[in-house]
């Protein structure tokens, strides 16, 4: 029998193996659902009847086609490419303390100050492709 673990417990799971292995801290950086609801509060307002479908994508998710063949097949399955759950900053920091983390909070590119997070540090991940702020987190472990 085979036993299915949600995206959400993968999460968690996650996040307490990332405070055993990490030396110190670190950051993480998710869509910002509370951004892309309130573009899409807007967009509704001003009337726009594209909307949810530019929620949707903005999120990454639902499908704007079921794959077809073996081979789109697989990649659907094992590709991760989609979002299984979403995190605001208020489940994050919570998330991120349950983990054991201290100093949770959110965070910009190059910031905290790191030498080692320039050297892999992207502005593309900190802002979506229109320029909106996505949800990026500093937390520390502990001493």
């Amino acid at each position: 029998m085979c036993s299915s673990i949600s995206a959400y417990e993968d999460f968690k799971s996650a996040l307490r193996q990332a405070h055993v292995l990490l030396a110190r801290g670190g950051r993480l950086i998710v869509p910002d659902p509370e951004e892309r609801a309130r573009r899409y509060v807007a967009a509704l307002d001003a009337g726009r009847v594209k909307a949810g479908g530019a929620f949707l994508r903005s999120c990454m998710l639902g499908a704007e086609r079921r794959p077809k063949g073996s081979i789109n097949l697989l990649r659907q399955m094992i590709g991760g490419s989609a979002h299984q759950w979403m995190w605001d900053h208020a489940s994050m920091a919570a998330h991120l303390e349950a983990a054991g983390f201290v100093e949770v909070r959110r965070c910009d590119m190059g910031d905290p100050p790191d030498p080692a997070f320039p050297q892999v540090e992207d502005a593309s991940r900190f802002a979506d492709k229109d320029g909106f702020r996505e949800l990026a987190m500093s937390a520390r472990k502990p001493a």
